[in-house]
């Protein structure tokens, strides 16, 4: 008997696992870390001249006004709105962090939650919880699977943007009410688009 691609079982736990599964202390952390990084955003949206040069240049792209960028007060197409959104995550680097992972969650997760959520209008508050929860716990579990540099890990790859790519995948997945097997399609895509090198500190 084949045994089935752990690929295929993340991504059937991602589409179906429901809201009432989430054990409460887990939801609150969810929320806290939202509330933490739209202040963060806010905060990026005022005191950042790069953050305005950001914003216009995508406003200038121009495109259908379907999700907000924070701190603004106009909206973009969702994809330029995630861009933005998640540029200001880290313009002020008081993101939050998980240490033991070596992984921002929220920061990768959460402009590509908002985004689509607001393109696609009427998303309930369980529904995000559920969606930025999910993406979350999979760029940390993603995080902690690899070894760090006590113990032998090169500091070749940033693992934020690296796992972003499906944390970002999975909650935007879960909000479009992707099936197990598009959700595998979706974060196989992420696969291919995952990078993030750490060259630019060295």
């Amino acid at each position: 008997m084949t045994q089935e691609d752990v690929a295929i079982q993340i991504s059937r736990h991602i589409a179906t696992i429901p809201f009432q599964s989430i054990p409460g202390d887990v939801l609150e952390i969810t929320k806290r870390s939202i509330l933490d990084t739209i202040g963060v955003m806010l905060g990026a949206s005022g005191v950042a001249p790069a953050t305005r040069k950001v914003v216009a240049l995508l406003a200038d792209s121009g495109g259908k006004a379907e999700s907000s960028v924070l701190g603004f007060g106009n909206r973009l197409p969702a994809g330029a709105a995630a861009f933005a959104n998640g540029a200001m995550t880290k313009t002020l680097d008081y993101d939050d962090v998980v240490g033991e992972a070596f992984v921002h969650p929220t920061a990768v997760t959460l402009p590509a939650a908002l985004a689509v959520a607001q393109r696609l209008g009427g998303v309930s508050g369980r529904d995000f919880l559920t969606a930025m929860t999910l993406g979350m716990d999979l760029a940390i579990r993603l995080g902690l699977s690899v070894t760090r540099s006590a113990r032998g890990f090169k500091y070749d790859w940033h693992p934020t943007p690296l796992f972003g790519a499906f944390s970002s995948t999975a909650a935007a997945g879960r909000l479009l009410h992707l099936d197990a097997d598009a959700m595998a399609d979706a974060l196989g895509i992420a696969f291919l688009q995952a990078a993030g090198s750490l060259q630019m500190v060295y």
